[in-house]
């Protein structure tokens, strides 16, 4: 029971950070932040993550190549897709933290925002005693993202992709701790749509949101991609068409991340964000542009929060059948 409350807790906070993400943007903001340096604040190492590694040097490296891949993969999709504004610098986030308190009027911050591993609802014992599954490895001193470590049920509890003025201006949920360079690069593009939205001097936040709505029947002229871990397992077999009426891929990630990257505008991604071992949101955006097409919350499984062991290893990490039809409808 005091589980069930704790995750409750941190679900509502979570939930009002998806509207804060909408919410707390204004056309003063991205005003500001359009004509600001857009200052990156690099990730650094967590001083209580590092505790859960202990004596286990494997662990260690691994989680420092992580964070120099995410690193790595945010500088990416900055310098290939951020167009929103043209000054930007790249600083440790604790060097460009002490910058913005000095300069509040100068910079606009750009940052990943998380509780790191030892924040993760898995890792309860406050020590990993096994091999960490890190999204992100080095072969031959190249970064490499590996796509089957990205569905291991550690790595679901997400973060975000924060601008800050000082205070809050935008956030984009992010679907895993360590994001590849096409999550990032979709977080990206539906920062700047909603940014260029809401530019406009007669346009607001709610307005945007409303228009969500409106924007889901474009659907019909993409084709939805959605990862084949991200599928629940009682639609393996199912013929999608059935549930869906328009055009729908269920594909390997690498492909989702090629759209992505390509600004491929025949397809639309659907991400899922799991803050929660009871709660999900699932956005659907254009590979093209960041268009947001949909963004619903929904249970992550079909017990709500009522969590258990035996829950957990039937844990239906993705789309189910009720989900796909409703992406069609669209949310009001």
């Amino acid at each position: 029971m005091k589980k069930s409350a704790l995750y409750l807790f941190f679900s509502l906070f979570y939930f009002s950070t998806l509207q804060a993400q909408y919410l707390s943007t204004s056309n003063a903001s991205a005003l500001a932040i359009q004509n600001r340096i857009l200052l990156v604040g690099l990730a650094e190492a967590n001083p209580d993550d590092l505790l859960l590694f202990q004596d286990q040097p494997k662990n260690i490296e691994g989680y420092h190549v992580s964070i120099e891949g995410k690193n790595q993969a945010l500088k990416n999709a900055v310098e290939g897709f951020w167009k929103f504004s043209n000054n930007i610098q790249y600083l440790p986030l604790k060097q460009a933290q002490k910058l913005m308190k000095a300069e509040k009027d100068k910079y606009a911050l750009l940052h990943f925002e998380d509780s790191g591993i030892s924040g993760n609802w898995m890792y309860s014992d406050n020590k990993i005693e096994r091999p960490a599954p890190f999204t992100w490895k080095k072969k031959d001193g190249t970064l490499i993202y590996d796509n089957e470590a990205r569905g291991a049920i550690e790595n679901l509890t997400i973060g975000s992709l924060v601008i800050d003025l000082p205070k809050k201006a935008i956030e984009i949920l992010l679907p895993i701790g360590y994001p590849s360079e096409g999550d990032l690069i979709n977080a990206i593009q539906e920062m700047q749509y909603t940014l260029n939205y809401i530019l406009v001097p007669e346009r607001t936040i709610n307005q945007f949101h409303k228009e969500t709505y409106q924007r889901a029947d474009q659907l019909k002229t993409k084709i939805l991609l959605i990862d084949n871990r991200d599928l629940s397992y009682k639609l393996k077999k199912v013929n999608l068409s059935t549930l869906y009426p328009y055009a729908v891929r269920v594909v390997p990630y690498d492909v989702i991340e090629k759209a992505l990257k390509e600004k491929d505008n025949h397809y639309a991604i659907v991400t899922i964000a799991r803050y929660d071992p009871s709660y999900s949101i699932h956005t659907i955006t254009d590979a093209a542009d960041g268009n947001v097409y949909y963004y619903k919350t929904f249970l992550t499984y079909e017990h709500g929060n009522q969590i258990g062991m035996v829950a957990l290893t039937v844990w239906p990490f993705g789309v189910t059948q009720d989900q796909l039809t409703d992406y069609a409808i669209g949310t009001k």
